[in-house]
């Protein structure tokens, strides 16, 4: 997937059929779409596509028989087939609500949006032809708010109920990338979304992400006091041993064998000889 960023107009260059063609059919006008992870959000959406989406009309869907989980130290999710779904969680059982993505369903997309959206997914998704279940009434796009949407989806119905051809990106990545957590649109909107939107976070996002990137790295980061700092797993973080800053961190980055720095991390600009 693309990062949060605006696609670069480059990227367009393939015509339909060329490689940012993902289908295995070119896309009409006039296209459904299911989305599930950040092009829920109408602004997120917007922003790939270019333009206010005048024509787009979005209601709340259920895409049964997959499950959505987060991509490891990503943002955003992927849905796969419950069946894969199973084999990430290690064989445990999956509920009805796990097997059941709540997302939206978008109509009225042209054949060029649908170029944008391949680019912006990348080679990790696929674009593949499903039927979901639409649960709510039908709204411009400019008109909804996702989560106002999402909550009045009320309880699951029948599958026999997804009658609505459409597609969406299933992850055709190597699966160990997924982790067993399923990913929640709530906890994106209050922790991640002003990743995406191009705005500053506030306070309490700030320090929400920085708490995320420390569990991200499978520890915690002790302050100082008058010494170096530590890094102590954040699984035991009273008996494991703290890895001290500097030279012994060295391990942790990619750097080639027999690397040396040749930077001492100091600068007299006076003396020619530094």
């Amino acid at each position: 997937m693309a990062t949060n960023g605006i696609i670069d107009r480059a990227q367009l260059e393939p015509t339909v059929g060329g490689s940012a063609w993902l289908g295995s059919e070119p896309a009409k006008e006039g296209n459904i779409a299911f989305f599930y992870g950040t092009l829920m959000h109408p602004k997120i959406l917007k922003r790939v596509i270019d333009h206010e989406g005048a024509e787009l009309e979005v209601a709340a869907a259920i895409l049964f028989d997959h499950t959505r989980f987060h991509v490891k130290l990503c943002d955003y999710p992927a849905v796969v087939s419950s069946d894969i779904g199973s084999q990430v969680l290690s064989g445990r059982t999956l509920s009805d609500d796990d097997k059941a993505v709540r997302g939206v369903v978008v109509k009225g997309l042209t054949a060029r949006d649908i170029l944008m959206l391949d680019v912006f997914e990348g080679d990790e998704y696929s674009r593949d032809e499903v039927v979901c279940a639409p649960i709510t009434d039908f709204k411009c796009l400019s008109e909804v708010d996702t989560q106002q949407l999402l909550a009045k989806s009320g309880d699951l119905p029948s599958p026999s109920s997804a009658t609505v051809s459409t597609f969406v990106y299933k992850w055709k990545a190597p699966t160990p990338r997924l982790s067993n957590e399923i990913w929640n649109y709530d906890r994106f909107l209050e922790e991640k979304v002003w990743r995406w939107l191009d705005r500053e976070p506030t306070d309490e996002e700030q320090q929400q992400d920085m708490t995320q990137q420390r569990l991200d790295m499978q520890g915690i980061i002790i302050a100082p006091e008058g010494g170096e700092g530590a890094i102590v797993p954040a699984t035991d973080d009273t008996k494991a041993e703290a890895v001290k800053f500097g030279h012994s961190m060295k391990k942790y980055f990619g750097f080639a064998p027999g690397y040396v720095n040749l930077n001492c991390g100091a600068s007299n600009l006076d003396d020619p000889d530094q």
